[in-house]
């Protein structure tokens, strides 16, 4: 067996029994989980689906070996004589094979013989197969790495939270997660010799995130594939990233949690409420008040979150010698407050009466739970007859706010 996955075997099996072993004893003694035993337990189950996502991502990629190696094997020799050519001249595919095995062609070539896509990847020296005529279902083709890459970079550079140190879970499955979840903390009192103690104990709840699904499909023509003079993968790819990013990004600022993820600008508790007649645009003292009403732990790590016309009003606040109190812009437009980095996202409100412009604190408390990876899949054979090529992608994710003891604050403008 596959050394790796062995390890990852015995790490299950003892994850499993003290799994196992916590429960019959709760169930032996006819009792609920103290609050101790339930944080053991949730952390015993992540340690348990991380464990498995790892044995199903080397179990997934050993057949994948396995399969790549027995494809080479199948396909290594073509079986129509090889044509003749003039010397000193190559064919357009020897040409590419060349500037591959000369580490100058992409990541990834692709081969088409007679309805099979064979691909080597250029880092990992291994092949892979994938059918390419049912034309019953939506086939998924092989795309370049470094595609893929973009897909995954513009998903950040557009879903804001993420710049952050928000937390992200990924699991191999959408299955229901539950996350323990903090109210408050615990105490400890000072106590004389001999002196009982009492209990004080943390507050601790539990949280479900489930797998809401983001997608967008694209149909393009394949003359434009072929014939265009500008790469459309990497649009397309790039296109498909924002698409998700935004998409999903909306829902984690400012969704309801009913039949979608809980945004953390509707989970987070008021740090600071503006004053009157200010139109809902903070004074300097008041975000002042906000950068305070976040404990001193979370501080250090913290992020400010608002849109782009709020941390505008804000640049243009002035103390009384009519210097900008934010300090003159940084090269690149990048902005600080109070010390800390700002982060704009076009889905938190603008400054308004009663309006929660304004978020700060240590967006670690909140946690992105995504299910395996980014599913980018094209298919060639769904719009067959129109000649269309078929693309989608797919993000199923979910997201609450797992620390209720003011890891973050909202700012909320005053009435007019």
């Amino acid at each position: 067996m596959n050394p790796v996955i062995s390890a990852l075997t015995e790490r299950r099996a003892t994850l499993h029994g003290d799994l196992a072993a916590l429960l019959a004893k709760i169930e032996k003694e006819r009792r609920e989980f103290t609050p101790a035993e339930d944080l053991e337990w949730a952390d015993g189950m992540a340690a348990l689906a991380e464990c498995d996502a790892q044995l199903a991502e080397e179990t997934a990629k050993q057949a994948r070996a396995v399969a790549a190696d027995a494809a080479a094997e199948k396909y290594a020799r073509p079986s129509r004589p090889r044509r003749s050519m003039s010397i000193g001249k190559m064919s357009d595919e020897e040409a590419a094979v060349r500037d591959w095995l000369s580490g100058r062609g992409d990541r990834v070539l692709e081969f088409s013989m007679s309805g099979v896509e064979s691909v080597v990847d250029v880092e990992t020296g291994k092949w892979s197969v994938a059918e390419t005529r049912d034309l019953t279902t939506a086939v998924t083709s092989i795309i370049p790495a470094h595609t893929r890459a973009l897909l995954l970079e513009h998903l950040i550079a557009n879903s804001a939270i993420r710049q952050t140190n928000v937390t992200v879970l990924r699991t191999p499955d959408g299955n229901d997660l539950k996350l323990p979840k903090t109210t408050s903390a615990g105490t400890a009192i000072l106590v004389g010799e001999g002196t009982a103690l009492s209990e004080a104990d943390p507050a601790l709840g539990s949280t479900t995130v489930g797998a809401f699904k983001f997608g967008q499909f694209v149909q393009i023509s394949s003359e434009l594939i072929q014939d265009s003079a500008v790469p459309i993968l990497p649009f397309l790819a790039r296109d498909a990233g924002r698409a998700l990013g935004n998409g999903s990004g909306a829902y984690y600022m400012t969704g309801s949690g009913t039949s979608q993820p809980l945004g953390v600008m509707v989970a987070a508790g008021t740090g600071c409420v503006g004053g009157t007649g200010q139109s809902g645009i903070p004074t300097s003292d008041e975000l002042i008040d906000l950068f305070f009403s976040v404990a001193e732990p979370y501080r250090r790590n913290g992020f400010w979150m608002m849109n782009d016309s709020t941390l505008q009003a804000i640049r243009k606040l002035q103390d009384g010698n009519l210097a900008y109190r934010m300090g003159p812009l940084s090269e690149g437009g990048a902005s600080t407050l109070v010390g800390r980095p700002v982060v704009t996202d076009p889905n938190i409100a603008a400054t308004g009466t009663s309006a929660n412009s304004v978020i700060w604190g240590s967006f670690e408390g909140y946690a992105i739970r995504d299910v395996d990876t980014i599913r980018w899949e094209r298919s060639d054979d769904f719009a067959f007859s129109t000649d269309l090529v078929s693309f989608r992608s797919i993000l199923r994710t979910d997201a609450d706010l797992v620390d209720l003891t003011g890891c973050v604050k909202v700012y909320s403008g005053g009435t007019a």
